[in-house]
């Protein structure tokens, strides 16, 4: 029996959910009117506890019959591989940490493109959290909204760095609740 995964995490590594929970409601619309295929798609998982102290294990659990739409469905986490990753984010290190501006206050998004940028500048930095770093010291570790809001409230000068979730196509996915437009 087909099935839809309704996203409401802060992760996501299967490939059953749907990009929002409005997808699944127009999968589930074209699926019963229209007819949509269906695929085979893996319910994966991370040790939750590992992947704070940096270091990815994931854990296959099965496999799922889901309605599939590529521009609807959430497409399996995975590392993209190119050349030497690690030489690349020891280039955007070198790049952040040559290019902080002094009064600026930068919010550090999650993963661990984020956490080698916090290391190079010389912080310890939460891996699945956001952390608000300012003049090479860490102001605020592992965030919520009311800190960054608090923390721009005095220093309006901020900016975010994220990168790409690999594979996903989300650069502001769940995981990045913490920001809000406006804020």
């Amino acid at each position: 029996m087909p099935v839809i995964g309704i996203p409401s995490g802060v992760k996501m590594h299967s490939g059953v959910s749907s990009m929002t929970p409005e997808a699944s409601g127009r999968i589930l619309k074209i699926f019963a009117v229209e007819s949509l295929p269906i695929r085979r798609a893996e319910v994966m998982d991370i040790d939750e506890d590992a992947f704070r102290k940096g270091r990815l294990n994931s854990s296959l659990y099965g496999y799922m019959i889901v309605p599939y739409d590529q521009s609807l469905i959430q497409q399996t986490k995975s590392e993209i591989v190119v050349s030497s990753s690690e030489d690349e984010k020891d280039e955007i290190d070198q790049y952040m940490a040559e290019n902080l501006e002094d009064g600026v206050i930068y919010i550090l998004g999650p993963g661990t493109t984020t956490e080698a940028v916090a290391k190079h500048i010389g912080v310890e930095k939460t891996l699945l959290g956001v952390d608000v770093v300012m003049g090479g010291r860490l102001i605020v570790k592992d965030a919520s909204e009311d800190d960054l809001l608090a923390v721009l409230k005095g220093n309006p000068d901020a900016r975010i760095v994220v990168t790409p979730i690999g594979a996903q196509g989300f650069i502001f996915g769940r995981g990045n609740q913490r920001y809000r437009p406006g804020s």
